[in-house]
């Protein structure tokens, strides 16, 4: 968010590539003004065809002076509803500025687009309501006091009391012409009771433009009277007081509001995504508690059932001692090639006596290769001693 000096900084940048355009759209404007004026003004004048006819003279005037009331009562309402409507085109082409956005003449016109009905109701009755306590405090002090043309003081007091109403009023519903440009589909109601929500943790910072804007004003109210007064009452310091206002001040100021309204709508964005990621942030966190619980209860359930499980089992006694095999601490006897069948089976029945005797240990000599005959005369003699 822009302070105030950045801010009025900011709109000043604006307001030198600004003015060339609304110098142009003015021309533009007051060249539909006058063209309209003067149409308004042709139709009297099939009646001036009729007056050289003496006889009709008078009813020729009657006609004409009744349809010339009616016509020039028409020219005013179509007039004023026209500037005012397109007042608000300029508040339409000071947002496009701050935003960067490619500006024209012609979107002077832009509140008069057909397509933007019934916007242009909403438009008038909130310029009813902008101007309504001002305008009538302007009447009260003229028939109070007179003009207030030839009293400085005067005009001076009642300068500063209408800027202070008009100030006091946009604290409130700043926002509400631009919210009715962007969103033609919202009402003048939900649009002000939108702007005073939105402008409310603003106001004292608006208000400070405000008497910024009201300093200028009487700045340069003073110098205007100081210079006519040297002059000699001279039109000359109003003239350029005029276009100091239409110029200057009045692009400046509006510029300025239309500055303020954009930082709120950047605001208002900012907290909305920093909203997003902390839901966001939330709901992860969220879902990780969740998972997290729902880990811990999966991992409790397997407790559960793993202690239900043992409790359920049956005592064992404790695993018996496995059985201890004997080996011989005689080296492994040197394989012998057996040829023939007969050779095999003295070896089988050496097999089957020894699982006879598994406890025995036998210490066995290790064996030379024997010829058939030598291995068959030992083992006779082993068996008749065995016998014996």
């Amino acid at each position: 968010m822009m302070t105030n000096k950045d801010l009025r900084r900011f709109a000043r940048e604006r307001w030198r590539k600004f003015w060339p355009t609304v110098l142009a759209a003015f021309v533009l404007l007051f060249s539909v003004y006058i063209a309209l004026a003067m149409g308004f003004s042709f139709v009297l004048s099939p009646f001036l065809l009729t007056s050289f006819l003496p006889g009709i003279e008078e009813l020729r005037r009657g006609i004409s002076l009744s349809i010339s009331g009616i016509l020039l009562a028409l020219l005013g309402f179509v007039l004023v509803m026209y500037l005012i409507i397109t007042s608000f085109s300029i508040l339409y082409m000071a947002l496009k500025s701050i935003r960067g956005q490619k500006l024209s003449p012609f979107d002077i016109f832009y509140t008069l687009r057909p397509e933007n009905y019934p916007m242009q109701l909403r438009v008038l009755a909130y310029s009813l309501l902008y101007t309504a306590i001002p305008w009538l405090f302007s009447l009260m002090t003229f028939f109070l006091f007179g003009s207030s043309a030839n009293n400085p003081i005067l005009s001076m007091a009642e300068e500063v009391f209408f800027n202070v109403l008009i100030g006091v009023f946009l604290m409130f519903f700043l926002c509400t012409p631009f919210l009715l440009l962007e969103t033609k589909s919202i009402g003048l109601i939900d649009a002000m009771k939108k702007s005073a929500e939105w402008m409310k943790p603003e106001r004292a910072r608006f208000f400070r433009h405000v008497l910024y804007f009201l300093g200028l004003r009487l700045i340069a109210n003073v110098l205007a009277e100081m210079w006519g007064y040297i002059l000699e009452n001279s039109i000359l310091p109003g003239f350029f007081l005029m276009f100091f206002f239409l110029l200057f001040l009045s692009p400046y100021y509006i510029l300025v509001q239309a500055a303020f309204y954009q930082d709120i709508l950047s605001k208002k964005k900012t907290e909305q995504e920093r909203s997003e990621v902390q839901s966001g942030a939330q709901e992860e966190r969220e879902d990780e508690t969740q998972a997290a619980v729902e880990a811990e209860t999966k991992e409790d359930s397997g407790l559960a059932v793993e202690e239900e499980r043992k409790a359920g089992a049956p005592e064992f006694e404790a695993d018996p001692k496995p059985e201890v095999e004997l080996k011989s601490e005689a080296e492994p006897k040197p394989e012998v090639e057996l040829k023939s069948e007969a050779d095999v089976e003295p070896q089988a029945a050496v097999e089957a006596e020894t699982k006879e005797d598994p406890g025995l240990a036998v210490e066995e000599e290790p064996k030379e290769e024997l010829s058939f005959e030598e291995a068959r005369k030992r083992y006779t003699d082993y068996k008749e001693e065995e016998e014996s």
